[in-house]
């Protein structure tokens, strides 16, 4: 059952929001995270974060709307579910705190919150680290991460691994992230044996991921311009392995409501097969509010990450 969230600030823009994850067909547990998180109601000196009207103090107005995430366990056992939940819940721990110390708040020259976003994965990858030390059976457990954070009209996503971010624009679906991979890497330098179309063993190769090893992860910021009616779809390998970036674009095509929609890209990897895990995030931007549009206002501490199920959340910002 989807649980629903309505933020009333304006009437400008419908944010919609939903997450979705799936065991698939073949793996005895779902070792997948996902996670969604308005933080536009915190109180922040006695008002609220989050994007509002110009009239609004610029303090209170550029710092971050809201989040989400996959997060995609590896490592054996159960100890990727335990990796991938604990990065899904430091990092939104870490950027609540962010937006409510006020580290977060766009002025204008991008560098703080660059340099804020950077360092968050590095202190989770320190935890983890510090777990391994406590717990030796977790040691050389790992997951990927990928985030995407939005200050409207300002996207930021910051990406660990070969889970996917695309945006979807005016009916194209473009990828926003490159998968950290040893297949990819070789692909990336032309290297013979390894072009766009085929296979490669390497394709499922991590060199970056956020892991209880030495190795430290290299966090890949971008920032993104959105557009009223854009989407953001974050994903893991268990949907692309499956659907194809066409496929993916014709379910977004349908305009359904984002649960619908993410469950209806679950099921289309599952009927090929589900040979993974499967994670879905879906965030759309509509100029005023859709018939979809529930106006239950639940407390948005109960928007938290969520596993074989699917989560919902609708918000005017």
């Amino acid at each position: 059952m989807a649980q629903h969230l309505t933020v009333l600030h304006n009437q400008s823009l419908a944010t919609h929001l939903a997450a979705a994850t799936d065991r698939g067909r073949v793996r005895p547990e779902n070792q997948d995270y996902v996670d969604l998180r308005f933080f536009s109601e915190r109180p922040f000196n006695g008002r609220k974060t989050g994007l509002h009207s110009g009239s609004q103090d610029e303090t209170t107005r550029r710092t971050f709307d809201f989040a989400m995430l996959v997060a995609d366990g590896v490592g054996g056992g159960r100890h990727g579910a335990v990796a991938s939940a604990t990065v899904g819940e430091d990092m939104m721990k870490a950027l609540e705190a962010a937006v409510i110390d006020r580290r977060l708040i766009d002025d204008g020259r991008d560098t703080t919150i660059q340099d804020t976003l950077h360092e968050i994965p590095l202190r989770i990858h320190r935890h983890l680290m510090s777990m391994a030390g406590e717990r030796p059976e977790l040691e050389g457990m790992g997951t990927t991460l990928t985030t995407a954070c939005v200050a409207w009209p300002w996207l930021y996503v910051v990406h660990i691994g070969d889970s996917r971010a695309y945006l979807y624009r005016n009916g194209k679906l473009m990828p926003l992230t490159t998968d950290h991979t040893v297949g990819q890497a070789l692909m990336d330098r032309g290297e013979p044996g390894f072009q766009t179309d085929q296979k490669s063993p390497f394709d499922n190769v991590l060199w970056n991921a956020l892991s209880a090893t030495e190795c430290s992860p290299v966090p890949e910021i971008n920032r993104f311009r959105l557009q009223p009616e854009d989407g953001i779809l974050l994903c893991s390998d268990g949907l692309t392995r499956h659907l194809s970036a066409g496929e993916i674009s014709a379910v977004l095509q349908q305009g359904r409501p984002v649960n619908e929609t993410c469950q209806r890209l679950i099921d289309d990897a599952n009927a090929d097969g589900g040979r993974d895990n499967i994670s879905v995030a879906y965030g759309r931007f509509c100029s005023q509010l859709s018939e979809s549009c529930d106006e239950t206002i639940l407390d948005p501490d109960n928007i938290c990450g969520v596993s074989d199920t699917d989560l919902e959340a609708t918000a005017i910002v």
